[in-house]
């Protein structure tokens, strides 16, 4: 279920990127791109800017708590499989930079878990607004995952992804 989730994000994130004319990706204003690391730091997803999970020169990853989820397998770098039928701690992390104009296209990102005797509430908040909203005029994207809680209970949390329409 997990990693259903997470292709529908790279969905999403996908349509904040723009394409210069030679076809190739590069960063649209603030939005540096996004990667997805594992257990011990193993880079599970790239950063299509960087080709490796890091953030463009001058960005800043907001890294956000999810986790990859029972019996599936998955290739890290095209070399190493591994196959999940446990809980494994993430990070799904968002490139960033301080700063927002009218031309921005991305406006930051936030997380909060669900209301439960192990949720956190705000969990990451959203380092332009200081708390877990969007910054005004710019519109939440919701992707639903789960996390680990306090005391490691599985728990449901959202990360809204701020876009400007």
């Amino acid at each position: 279920v997990m990693i259903m989730v997470m292709r529908r994000l790279v969905i999403i994130v996908a349509v904040l990127f723009v394409c210069s004319s030679s076809g190739q990706q590069t960063p649209a204003a603030l939005f540096g791109g996004s990667f997805q690391t594992g257990g011990g730091g193993a880079c599970l997803q790239p950063n299509r800017f960087t080709g490796a999970c890091t953030c463009p020169p001058s960005w800043s990853p907001q890294c956000y708590d999810v986790l990859v989820f029972a019996g599936s397998t998955f290739s890290v770098a095209n070399t190493i499989n591994y196959t999940s039928t446990t809980p494994v701690a993430s990070k799904f992390c968002v490139c960033d930079r301080q700063g927002l104009s009218s031309a921005s296209v991305f406006g930051g990102a936030y997380q909060h878990d669900d209301s439960a005797p192990c949720g956190q509430g705000c969990r990451h908040p959203n380092p332009h607004t200081n708390n877990c909203t969007c910054p005004c005029g710019f519109t939440p994207n919701v992707l639903r995952a789960l996390s680990f809680g306090d005391n490691d209970c599985v728990v449901g949390t959202h990360i809204y992804m701020c876009q400007n329409p």
